[in-house]
């Protein structure tokens, strides 16, 4: 295993919250961070990472009625090792919105319509959605509104999916 040479920036995870303002407290709660886990039923010890949280930093602008901002760094009491299954997100160095219609990939342990969550990590390719298009009566009718600092993204009228809920 390689251990990371970030000396500095290996305390810092990035943990992105992608469920409802109501699991909130939820994420504040969290105590420990499994990384390089596939799924959550089998152990895949070999490749898992266990680490406890020490602090966590929410986004100074967070705001969960319109769940803005919804992103928190969490500093680990110690270093991430770099596998073949913990790697670094790539983030990109721009802060441009993707053009509508192009596609990305959202992964997550969401609801499936055949069972409650998922055990598996699922991934899917979305559509991005122009965000005055997505606001409309046609698609969220404002509900709940998208703003600048979000990304629309769904269905292309093929497939039914995004992080929470996954039709399989």
């Amino acid at each position: 295993m390689q251990q990371s040479t970030y000396n500095k920036v290996t305390d810092l995870l990035t943990f992105y919250i992608n469920e409802l303002s109501s699991l909130c407290f939820f994420f504040y709660s969290v105590s420990l961070v499994i990384l390089g886990v596939h799924s959550l039923q089998k152990v895949e010890r070999d490749s898992w990472q266990i680490r406890e949280v020490v602090k966590r930093f929410p986004h100074p602008d967070y705001y969960s009625v319109f769940l803005g901002n919804d992103l928190m760094l969490l500093m680990l009491n110690k270093p991430v090792e770099l596998t073949k299954t913990v790697k670094w997100l790539e983030l990109g160095n721009t802060a441009k919105d993707p053009p509508a219609g192009s596609k990305c990939l959202v992964a997550g342990w969401g609801t499936t319509e055949k069972t409650d969550w998922s055990d598996v990590l699922m991934s899917v390719n979305v559509t991005v959605i122009d965000r005055q298009k997505c606001n409309s009566h046609y698609y969220y009718n404002n509900r709940p509104v998208i703003t600048r600092g979000m990304i629309c993204a769904g269905s292309n009228g093929l497939n039914n999916a995004d992080t929470c809920q996954v039709s399989i």
